[in-house]
């Protein structure tokens, strides 16, 4: 079945690494270094290496789409001594896929995930060797450390690419593209980016071995003694013995070997608890992980129900009563108002206007009973009343005045417009003539 492989790694040149180096060797092509002047090519990788290609955005420049070129312009753009050049992803190919198939998931997964946002991608498709697993099929992801427009490497590198929440994602997308791939070429066998325990499955994981440690073995093995002398990279003159028949964590190899054979144990064991009726019914699948968009869809369901159920529990309540003037009115409203209904503007300024006659119907009775109690306060009255009728007529007279005033004054400006006018007409006329 289809296994899961992803891991991504940073070639930096503070580890004494070559962007184009590494390219040469993905690729199996001669590329020119042109910072040292050296050529690169590696022979032995061109054997099995089945597809090649390098995608960059539509925009970019025509040296992004030449690997010897793009390579070398990304060493001479960075300039620190320790700079990171290139970011690579490997991840393990179904070998239930054609090669062709398998050429056209890796396209995908470049361009959906990288190419989209800008970058360059130099994908390299290696196949098995003739002496190893021949489902060995894995993919090289070389992928520049900076965006690439049509001016070049953008001034700034997105440090984000480089956090655990990025990776998880990256892990995620792998998984659900190359299950996307195996269900549309009609494989059941599908991956998954979870760990064993968060999958449910009761196995003890294995470990990479990787091609530096199967080479160690190989040039170190001593069959008749069962031992195996490693070279350590950081002490060349030293040597170490890794003795197969104990437990030993230095040989990637023989802890495999133990690791799988705990897993047979316990598979055994397992199957020896399990009653016949149980043997005879197939173990149900585990429940393939959700996309990001399944899950979101889920979300929008889930609004969309608590909505529709919110609006059925509305529509089942009794209606409101009628709010009281009280209510209407608010607490800040004067105790003075009382009994006047605010519910429109026109309203309120008709009860405002009755309120007002009524206490000055209310007034006049006042006035009268006050006369008629008083001969002296009457007579008073009289005069105060003869005062106020002679200043308004008074007040009158002043303001017809005022508009006889502005009456002539606008006759006056008619009228010197009008001459203004004649003139203005005699004049054209004199010109014209």
């Amino acid at each position: 079945m289809a296994i899961y492989h992803l891991t991504a790694k940073v070639i930096s040149r503070g580890k004494g690494q070559s962007a184009v180096a590494a390219a040469a060797y993905r690729s199996g092509e001669k590329l020119r270094d042109e910072q040292t002047g050296d050529i690169k090519h590696y022979r032995a990788r061109a054997e099995r290496i089945d597809f090649t290609g390098i995608f960059a955005p539509a925009d970019a420049p025509e040296w992004a789409h030449s690997r010897n070129d793009f390579w070398n312009q990304a060493e001479r753009f960075e300039k620190r001594k320790d700079a990171q050049l290139a970011r690579e992803i490997e991840v393990s190919l179904p070998h239930e896929l054609t090669d062709q198939q398998r050429e056209w998931l890796v396209k995908d997964f470049a361009r959906e995930q990288f190419v989209r946002r800008g970058y360059v991608v130099d994908v390299a498709i290696h196949g098995p060797d003739a002496d190893s697993d021949q489902r060995n099929h894995h993919a090289h992801l070389m992928i520049s450390m900076r965006t690439v427009g049509p001016e070049g490497f953008a001034p700034m590198k997105d440090r984000s690419l480089n956090s655990r929440e990025q990776l998880q994602d990256w892990r995620e997308e792998w998984a659900h593209l190359a299950n996307r791939h195996l269900e549309r070429h009609g494989h059941e066998a599908r991956i998954d980016h979870r760990s064993l325990e968060a999958q449910g499955i009761d196995r003890e994981p294995t470990i990479h071995v990787g091609i530096a440690a199967l080479a160690m073995v190989e040039r170190g093995r001593d069959v008749e003694s069962g031992t195996v002398e490693v070279a350590k990279t950081f002490l060349p003159n030293e040597t170490r013995q890794i003795r197969y028949a104990e437990i030993d964590q230095g040989s990637r190899v023989a802890f495999n070997e133990q690791i799988i054979a705990r897993n047979l144990a316990r598979e055994r064991s397992a199957d020896q608890e399990l009653e016949p009726a149980a043997l005879a019914e197939p173990s149900p699948e585990p429940p393939r992980p959700l996309t990001t968009r399944e899950r979101m869809e889920a979300s929008w369901r889930r609004i969309e129900e608590e909505q529709r159920a919110a609006a059925e529990a509305a529509a089942e309540l009794p209606p409101e009563a009628e709010p009281s003037p009280e209510r209407k009115r608010g607490p800040h409203r004067p105790a003075g108002n009382a009994g006047m209904e605010w519910t429109d503007r026109a309203g309120m300024v008709a009860q405002q206007n009755a309120a007002l006659e009524e206490a000055q119907r209310r007034q006049r009775e006042q006035d009268e009973q006050r006369r008629e109690a008083s001969p002296d306060a009457t007579i008073e009255n009289s005069s105060i009343e003869k005062t106020d009728a002679r200043q308004r007529h008074e007040g009158s007279e002043a303001a017809r005045e005022k508009s006889d005033r502005v009456h002539q004054l606008s006759d006056w400006i008619k009228a010197r417009a009008t001459d203004r006018g004649e003139r203005d007409r005699d004049d054209d006329g004199g010109r014209d003539r």
